[in-house]
C-alpha cells in the first residue's frame, strides 16, 4: 500500500511546531466524527472501488478518542477522523488499514472545524451544502469571517452567501434531483417560506432561469406592497376593498359602476365613485402593475381601482342601458337579449384574459431585462468572453448598424451605458474613453449593447426583430440563460411572425416600435398554433 507519508510508530514525533505522527490503524479502530461536516455515504461505491485497487493514498487526519468528549464510541475506537470519515468507510469496505496523522493540537471544537472546511474545501470538495454548513459551523463556535476566510481561501461575499445558505431548512436543500449550487441554495433560503416561491425556483434552476424567477418575485413583492398601500388607504376612507373584481351588467357578483346608473339619470351618465360612496353596497377592487421604466430614472406603476355595487337592484340603481339582467330572470329581457348579454360577457372575460396575458409577459420582460443587464455587467469582468464579445461588436459597427449608428448620432444621455460601466450617465463617456487602451475594444462592445438595450422595448415579444433575436442569440453564445419571454422574440424572429397581440393594452405600456429596414409585424392569425411553436431555434439551444 502506497502512502503519502512513511508509516511510523504512534510514539516517533513528526518533526515541526506541532505534535503530530502518522501511523497505521485498522479501520474499525477510527471512528467518523460526530460533528461531520459532509456526507459519509457521498460517492462511496466508487471510492471504495479506488481504495480496493490502491490504497489509501492521503493520510487521514485524527484526533485520540479522548479529544472527542461527551461522545460515545464503539469499545473498539481510539481515534476520530477530523478529515476522512469517507477513506475509513472505503476502507474498511475493502479490508484495507489507514495511514493516519495524529493531530494531537486540535483539542477544541473550533480547531475541528477549521481543519475539516480547509482541508474539506481544498482536497476533495464539499457539496454547496456541506460548504454552508462548514462556514456556519465555524462561525458559529467564534472563528471570524476574516479568519474563515484564510483557511477556506474564500472571499467575504462568498462567506455571506454561505451563511445565507446555511439558513435553508434541510428538507428544501435536498429537495429535486438537481444539485444546486452555493449561491442557489442562498436564494431558496430567502424565499423559503414562500412555498410557491421555491416550487417556481426549483422548477427554474436546471434551466438557469433562477435569476430570471428572483426578479420576478422582487417585481411582485414591491406590487404587494403598493396594494397593501392602496388597499389601506380606501380602508381609512370607510370603502370596503372586495377580491372580486366587479363586472359588467350580468348579475352574479359585485356590478361595475360604469355599468350602473340612478334611475333619475339619463342613460349614458354611469354612476361616479362619489355619487356611489354612500350606498351600502359601495365597494372596490384594486389591481396593481408595477413596470420597469425603460430608461428614465423612476418606476412605471399602474393602480387600477374598479368601484362596483354589490347588490345594484336592492339598493335603487339601474343599468346604463337598456335593462337590468340577471340569470334567475332570462326572459326579463327576451332571450335576444340575454344572449346578447352573454356574448358581450364572453368578449369581456376573453379581453381581460388577454390583457392579463400581455401583463404577464411584459412583467417577465422587466424581469428579464434586469437579470440581462447584470449579466452585461458581469461578462465586462469576464476576460474569456472578451474576444467573443468584441468580434460581435465589430461586426454590428462594420455592418453599419442601424440602431447603434441612431444612438451615437443623437447621443441622448446614455443612461444605460452608465448602468453597464457602474458610473453616473454624465461620466459614462469619460470612463469609456479613458479607460486603458487594452480595454478599448471590450468599451466598444459595451457601447454597441448599450445602444441595443436603449431600444429593446418591454413589449418586444409582440413584435419579429431579427436585429433584436440576433442580439439575444449573441448574448446566449456568451452563457446568458434566455427566459422564456426572450426566446419568444427570438421565436418571432424565425418565424417571421410576432406573438398574439392585444390591441387594447394597458395605458403606460409603450406599442412597438421598428427599427429602419425591419419587418413589418402582424397579428398572429391563430394565438393557439403560436404557443404551441414556442420551441428555442438550434441556435440558441
Amino acid at each position: 500500500m502506497s502512502t503519502s507519508t512513511h508509516p511510523v510508530s504512534a510514539t516517533e514525533p513528526v518533526a515541526g511546531p506541532a505534535p503530530r505522527v502518522v501511523i497505521e490503524l485498522p479501520p474499525e479502530r477510527v471512528a467518523p466524527h460526530p460533528d461531520n461536516i459532509r456526507d459519509p455515504g457521498r460517492d462511496l461505491k466508487a471510492l471504495t472501488a479506488s481504495v480496493r485497487e490502491v490504497g489509501v493514498l492521503v493520510p487521514l487526519i485524527v484526533v485520540p478518542v479522548a479529544a472527542v468528549p461527551g461522545h460515545e464510541f464503539d469499545p473498539g475506537v481510539t481515534h476520530v477522523a477530523v478529515d476522512g470519515s469517507r477513506r475509513q468507510a472505503a476502507a474498511r469496505a475493502a479490508g484495507l488499514p489507514l495511514p493516519c496523522e495524529v493531530r494531537a493540537d486540535l483539542a477544541t471544537a473550533r480547531d475541528t472545524a477549521v481543519t475539516m472546511a480547509a482541508t474539506g474545501l481544498v482536497r476533495d470538495g464539499l457539496t454547496a451544502r456541506e460548504e454552508a454548513g462548514a462556514v456556519q459551523t465555524m462561525l458559529n463556535l467564534g472563528v471570524s469571517v476574516t479568519a474563515v476566510g484564510r483557511a477556506t481561501g474564500r472571499s467575504r461575499a462568498h462567506i455571506a452567501t454561505a451563511r445565507k445558505a446555511a439558513t435553508l431548512t434541510a428538507d428544501l436543500a435536498a429537495a429535486g434531483d438537481y444539485p444546486l449550487t452555493l449561491e442557489q441554495l442562498a436564494i431558496l433560503a430567502e424565499h423559503q417560506d414562500d412555498p410557491d416561491a421555491v416550487a417556481a425556483l426549483l422548477a427554474a434552476a436546471p434551466r438557469g432561469h433562477m435569476p430570471h424567477v428572483v426578479a420576478g418575485l422582487e417585481i411582485d413583492r414591491r406590487e404587494r406592497e403598493l396594494h397593501a398601500a392602496t388597499v389601506a388607504t380606501l380602508t381609512a376612507a370607510g370603502v370596503i376593498v372586495t377580491d372580486t373584481e366587479p363586472r359588467g351588467h350580468i348579475a352574479g357578483g359585485p356590478r361595475s359602476l360604469a355599468n350602473l346608473r340612478n334611475p333619475d339619470t339619463p342613460p349614458g351618465d354611469c354612476l361616479t365613485p362619489e355619487q356611489h360612496a354612500a350606498c351600502p353596497g359601495h365597494v372596490a377592487h384594486v389591481e396593481v402593475t408595477i413596470y420597469e421604466p425603460d430608461d428614465v430614472d423612476c418606476e412605471d406603476s399602474d393602480v387600477r381601482i374598479t368601484y362596483g355595487c354589490t347588490d345594484p337592484e336592492a339598493h335603487g340603481h339601474a343599468a346604463l342601458y337598456g335593462r337590468m339582467i340577471g340569470p334567475a330572470d332570462p326572459a326579463a329581457g327576451g332571450a335576444d337579449e340575454q344572449a346578447h348579454a352573454d356574448r358581450e360577457a364572453r368578449e369581456a372575460r376573453d379581453k381581460r384574459d388577454a390583457r392579463r396575458e400581455l401583463i404577464r409577459l411584459n412583467k417577465d420582460a422587466d424581469a428579464a431585462q434586469a437579470v440581462r443587464r447584470e449579466f452585461l455587467r458581469h461578462c465586462l469582468a469576464a476576460r474569456s468572453r472578451h474576444k467573443a464579445m468584441t468580434g460581435w461588436a465589430l461586426r454590428q459597427v462594420l455592418g453599419r448598424d442601424r440602431g447603434f449608428a441612431r444612438w451615437i448620432g443623437e447621443w441622448n444621455p446614455p443612461t444605460v451605458l452608465g448602468e453597464l460601466l457602474g458610473c453616473e450617465p454624465g461620466d459614462a463617456v469619460d470612463v469609456a474613453v479613458t479607460a486603458p487602451p487594452v480595454r478599448h475594444p471590450v468599451m466598444l462592445w459595451a457601447y454597441v449593447v448599450a445602444a441595443v438595450e436603449s431600444e429593446f422595448v418591454r413589449d418586444a415579444h409582440r413584435q419579429a426583430d431579427a436585429h433584436r433575436a440576433g442580439y439575444l442569440r449573441h448574448l446566449a453564445s456568451l452563457g446568458h440563460a434566455l427566459s422564456d419571454v426572450e426566446r419568444r422574440v427570438v421565436d418571432n424572429a424565425a418565424t417571421g411572425q410576432p406573438g398574439p397581440v392585444d390591441d387594447t393594452a394597458e395605458a403606460g405600456t409603450p406599442q412597438p416600435s421598428r427599427n429602419a429596414g425591419d419587418p413589418v409585424t402582424a397579428p398572429a392569425a391563430d394565438p393557439a398554433a403560436d404557443a404551441a411553436g414556442r420551441g428555442v431555434p438550434a441556435d440558441v439551444a
